[in-house]
Parts: structure tokens; C-alpha cells; sequence
């Protein structure tokens, strides 16, 4: 290595004799716009419904067996929301709780 800084895969040709192009590519990271009361709501709500997923999962609660992945993903959702601080649906709908 020479001291500058990798921007990718050398130009030239690769071992079957394609060419290779390298394209540098900006990764645009997401505002966050979920705000500390919203992020607590979003853990806390995400949580109560993974233990309602994995409760009628285990037939501790009876209820229809279709809503336990629905309430899983739906937990998944809010928990990585809330971890993250990014909402894509607040993002589409110019909403900001921070």
C-alpha cells in the first residue's frame, strides 16, 4: 500500500479478461427524526407485541395463529425504528418528533 486511501478495485483486466470499472457510489445515510419520547413509545409498544407473538406462538393465548407473525413483524418494525431513530414512513410524510 502506498498511503492513499483504497477507492476500490483497480481498473484493468480481470482474470478472465473482462474489464473491470470500479464506480464510486454515495451512500445517503437517513435523517433521524423519531424523537427520545417517540423512541421509548416505539421499544416499549415493540416489545409488548413480540411477547404477544411469541405468547400466542406458544398457544399461551388463544387467538387466531395468523397474528402471531403479523405482531412479530410489526415488533421488529418499532423495536428497529426506535433503536435506530429513523422512520421511512415519518421521512415520506415530512414528519419530525425530535
Amino acid at each position: 500500500m502506498d498511503g492513499r486511501p483504497r477507492t476500490g478495485p483497480p481498473c484493468g483486466p480481470n482474470d478472465d479478461g473482462r474489464r473491470l470499472l470500479y464506480v464510486p457510489v454515495e451512500v445517503q445515510r437517513m435523517e433521524q427524526n423519531v424523537g427520545q419520547t417517540d423512541k421509548l413509545a416505539r421499544i416499549a409498544i415493540g416489545a409488548l407485541l413480540g411477547i404477544a407473538s411469541l405468547a400466542i406462538l406458544g398457544d399461551y393465548v388463544s387467538a387466531n395463529e395468523i397474528l402471531s407473525p403479523i405482531l412479530g413483524v410489526a415488533s421488529l418494525v418499532l423495536l428497529a425504528t426506535g433503536a435506530t431513530g429513523t422512520c421511512g414512513l415519518y421521512s415520506a410524510l415530512g414528519i419530525r418528533t425530535n
